[in-house]
């Protein structure tokens, strides 16, 4: 089965993660704040460091207008859902849920499902 998805290049990241959302089980909030991430997480792929610093969180709290309160709860709850992860205490975004572009520019998407008795 193929699914074309036609997106804008600003609704790309959310799009692609609600593609996804049936193995992530993200709610919607979360689904648009890790999209704003990932964003970043691609703009800043050289400088990791920028990606969740205070400068950035207060980008994403703006554009979503929420508290930055809000924004660094959503932060936990997506650590613990292991969608964020921590290494010396660098957060990064999960690489698995990171779109990856063939040559042509294109991203695909594939399911294995393995089926147990």
């Amino acid at each position: 089965m193929e699914f074309n998805i036609k997106t804008t290049q600003e609704e790309f990241y959310y799009n692609y993660l609600l593609a996804l959302n049936g193995t992530l089980r993200l709610s919607n909030k979360e689904l648009i704040i890790l999209s704003e991430f990932i964003k970043y997480t691609v703009k800043y792929f050289n400088e990791p460091e920028l990606v969740f610093s205070s400068v950035i969180r207060k980008k994403v709290q703006a554009k979503l207008k929420i508290s930055s309160f809000n924004v660094n709860n959503y932060i936990k709850t997506l650590k613990q859902k292991k969608i964020i992860l921590s290494k010396n205490q660098l957060l990064y975004v999960n690489p698995n849920v990171i779109p990856r572009q063939d040559k042509e520019g294109n991203i695909r998407i594939v399911f294995n499902f393995t089926i147990t008795e």
